[in-house]
């Protein structure tokens, strides 16, 4: 089979958040216009827009490692699909990743603030808001790895030691940012 357990597993993750955050959002506005369609298309967009970022560390961010010198030269060599299983087989080597970290969640929240306050254009708040959703099962999923994992996966720009206590909070603030700015989308 082309996907292992783990990467079926995680894909299964990914789709239930997914389908549920838009049965969510279908359920609160209870109507169904062009409006909900364009805010479902962009919320699907966003959601996908994270994946790009494995991508983003093969070629700009980190392009001299082993993993990213294994995956150019698939790609070089037409051999996409063993591309992208390389990538999610070993997805756990790509440990600095920009959008799964402390900094890029906190310009999320003014993105996301300021997408949803100032256009009423359904597919821009659809997209900021998958992007927010994909961050947050992909939080959650690493909190429940460890918290030595956590930490190294989402404060790794952070040069000091987070405690727990830190981590919880901002795990808990970020879920309640959320929270809020989906009930402004209704």
């Amino acid at each position: 089979m082309w996907l292992d357990g783990e990467v079926r597993e995680l894909l299964r993750e990914h789709l239930l958040a997914l389908v549920g955050y838009l049965a969510l959002i279908l359920l609160w506005r209870w109507r169904w216009d062009a409006g909900v369609v364009w805010l479902g298309v962009g919320i699907v967009i966003g959601y996908g827009l994270v994946f790009l970022d494995r991508w983003v560390y093969v070629y700009l961010t980190h392009p001299h490692e082993q993993l990213s010198a294994q995956v150019q030269y698939l790609v070089a060599s037409r051999k996409l699909r063993e591309a992208v299983e390389t990538i999610n087989l070993r997805r756990g080597e790509q440990t600095k990743l920009t959008t799964r970290s402390f900094l890029f969640v906190v310009a999320w929240v003014f993105l996301a603030t300021f997408a949803l306050t100032t256009t009423a254009d359904f597919l821009a708040q659809g997209v900021v808001m998958g992007l927010g959703l994909h961050l947050l099962s992909d939080l959650w999923r690493d909190w429940r790895r460890g918290q030595e994992y956590f930490a190294q996966k989402v404060f790794w720009q952070i040069k000091r030691r987070v405690s727990e206590r830190e981590m919880r909070i901002f795990l808990y603030v970020f879920l309640g940012v959320f929270v809020l700015l989906s009930l402004g989308l209704v």
